[in-house]
């Protein structure tokens, strides 16, 4: 975390101002706007520091953002997975992945598809539920 904290203290202060952590968080592609790093950085901030952070609310900082960031990633994992679910009945069949995949980009046949599914489908019903979609992508 000292690592962490020392590449986003860019002026080596010792503390992180807001500028700093708004630029380190887009560096690393997160999609934070200022006012929910506002909020975030107010309710963290030890006043004696005065629009700054420390090493210790850095590290505050990180859990709370780290925590909305799964919700944030959760939630756009459920839209995705309802979105490839073009029958809505909560599974993933042959059809459905292939056609999320050719939008993506990825040609694959019937059998690779159904090896993919088959890979990952512990129950072995043939389709993808929502837990193995997130099996799937967390391997």
């Amino acid at each position: 975390m000292e690592a962490a904290f020392g590449l986003v203290d860019k002026n080596k202060s010792g503390t992180i101002e807001k500028q700093e952590l708004f630029a380190a968080l887009q560096a690393i592609g997160e999609e934070t706007d200022r006012k929910e790093l506002d909020e975030m950085f107010r309710l963290i901030q030890n006043p004696r520091y005065a629009g700054k952070i420390s090493f210790q609310d850095f590290c505050k900082f990180m859990q709370t953002y780290n925590g909305e960031l799964r919700k944030k990633k959760m939630i756009r994992l459920r839209e995705t997975f309802q979105q490839m679910d073009k029958s809505h009945n909560g599974k993933l069949e042959v059809g459905e992945l292939r056609n999320a995949l050719t939008m993506s980009g990825l040609q694959l046949d019937k059998e690779a598809i159904e090896e993919i599914i088959t890979s990952i489908d512990v129950d072995a019903e043939h389709y993808i539920n929502y837990e193995d979609f997130i099996r799937l992508l967390m391997k």
